[in-house]
Formats: structure tokens, sequence, C-alpha cells
């Protein structure tokens, strides 16, 4: 991704999981940080009035 000009930590992050299994109990473990990198809490419902769409693809 670098490779193509966009900045970790603005354009695009990750977070890496060693050793862990590709599993329903693992994925249960991880999801939470998945869900708050999508909704942060400090944001406010009106700032989703456009809907999930609008979100990701026309901020």
């Amino acid at each position: 991704m670098k490779s193509k000009g966009l900045s970790a930590g603005k354009d695009f992050s990750w977070k890496s999981y060693p050793k862990s299994r590709h599993d329903e109990s693992a994925w249960a473990k991880r999801l939470p940080a998945a869900l708050e990198m999508l909704f942060p809490v400090e944001r406010q419902a009106a700032d989703y009035a456009g809907g999930l769409y609008s979100l990701i693809c026309c901020s």
C-alpha cells in the first residue's frame, strides 16, 4: 500500500495478531477493534446521517 503512495495511519490502518488462529473464537476477540476502527466512539449518531455507504465511500 505504501508503494502506491498511501500513508499508514492516514489512508489505512491494520493490526497484527501474531500466531492467532483463523476461527470463530479468535475473530470474536478481534471484532471489537475492527468495529471501533469503523465506528469510533467519539463520533455522534448525527455524524452518520448519510448512512453507512456515505461513511465508507463518500466521506
